[in-house]
This record gives C-alpha cells, structure tokens and sequence, in this order.
C-alpha cells in the first residue's frame, strides 16, 4: 500500500488538521462523520467531503 498524496497545498492542510484537532478536544472522541459535522458547521470552510481533500 503506497502513501496517500495530497491535493491540498501544505499550509491548508496545516489548518484543516488544526480545525479538526480542536473539534475532536473539545467534543470528545467523535466518528469521522460527526467529527466533519461539527467542523461544517464551523465558521471554517471545507470541501463537502473529507475524500475530497485526497
């Protein structure tokens, strides 16, 4: 299995993880549905999907 090359350019996956990290403190361990729910509802603007940003 070969490594996962991103699309998204670096410095925007650097916020991402960031959004996503400070989701999954604050709300506790979350499945990667809810977890992309409560960053959609943030003021934070992502692609529809997290399979859009591989």
């Amino acid at each position: 299995m070969k490594p996962i090359e991103l699309k998204t350019p670096p410095e925007q996956v650097q916020t991402i993880t960031r959004a996503i990290f400070d989701v999954v403190k604050e709300h506790g361990p979350l499945t990667i549905a809810d977890t992309w729910e409560h960053i959609k509802v943030s003021s934070f603007s992502l692609p529809p999907s997290p399979s859009s940003l591989i």
